[in-house]
């Protein structure tokens, strides 16, 4: 049964990143995108990133307020368990590392 329900609902719709140039504030993970080796992970696609790493970022709309304690992930209230985001080589290529990391719920 669960099979078939799978086979008829439709895909969740792909988080897009925020992308607003001039990013300045780092960007966080709450304590359960950061669980394990999850915290190894691009904060944006997901995908391992191994040694290359680079620092995510969050523009000034999106680090605006009590939103900087934001997880650049889930959105949910890090707290003081912060570990700080990275971007992996794809995501943080060229001009694209000053861009906002922050996904769009």
């Amino acid at each position: 049964f669960f099979a078939i329900f799978r086979l008829f609902t439709p895909p969740p719709p792909p988080m897009s990143r925020c992308s607003r140039s001039f990013a300045r504030d780092p960007a966080y993970l709450c304590s359960d995108c950061s669980f394990g080796s999850r915290k190894d992970d691009c904060c944006v696609c997901g995908r391992w990133m191994g040694c290359s790493k680079t620092p995510a970022l969050l523009c000034g709309d999106c680090s605006f307020g009590s939103r900087r304690d934001d997880c650049c992930r889930c959105g949910k209230w890090t707290g003081s368990c912060k570990s700080p985001a990275f971007l992996c080589n794809d995501c943080g290529f060229g001009c694209r590392k000053e861009e906002c990391a922050a996904l769009k719920r």
